[in-house]
């Protein structure tokens, strides 16, 4: 069919793709797999085909990349409370920032979505709202699974106890 993705994954000599390396991979081979679904007569076809529909996948795909760049970057030896903390702080920051930037039509933050409406010349406008509509749930589930992340104030001395104006707790 002309994919790049020509070999066959054994089982035993891989891991297992990721949700968003798998989002990622239905993305890049949506034209091999909507060819498939065709040929087989699958009621799914029609998904393959609908821009719309594609550009949700391409978010999708964008979206569940970034969570798993914020995943990974959070495994490993040496890896303490804090340094979570901050990473899933700066990835709640990050979430409003996008959301305020899909405001303005800016999409490159989502680089499968942007070249799915630049190849389109759909406008960002068609599907800004329910982009940010789930930035704002996804953004409510990590202050409800994180709740103690907007004060960590109390931490301050850990993270550099030489600063000015921090006291160590049992000084107060």
């Amino acid at each position: 069919m002309g994919a790049k993705f020509e070999g066959l994954l054994l089982h035993s000599n891989v891991r297992w793709l990721s949700r968003g390396a798998v989002l990622n991979r239905v993305f890049e081979l949506r034209r091999e797999i909507g060819e498939f679904l065709s040929s087989e007569n699958d009621q799914l076809t029609g998904r393959f085909s609908d821009a719309s529909w594609l550009r949700k996948l391409a978010y999708m795909s964008d979206i569940f990349q970034h969570l798993n760049v914020l995943n990974k970057s959070m495994q490993g030896r040496k890896m303490y409370i804090l340094h979570v903390q901050d990473k899933v702080q700066a990835f709640t920051k990050k979430i409003a920032l996008w959301s305020i930037k899909l405001k303005d039509g800016v999409t490159e933050m989502f680089p499968q979505l942007h070249q799915a409406l630049l190849s389109s010349g759909a406008d960002p406008g068609t599907i800004s709202p329910l982009i940010q509509s789930h930035l704002a749930h996804l953004q409510g589930y990590f202050k409800e699974y994180f709740p103690d992340l907007e004060d960590n104030s109390n931490q301050n001395w850990i993270r550099n106890p030489f600063a000015p104006g921090v006291a160590h707790p049992s000084h107060k």
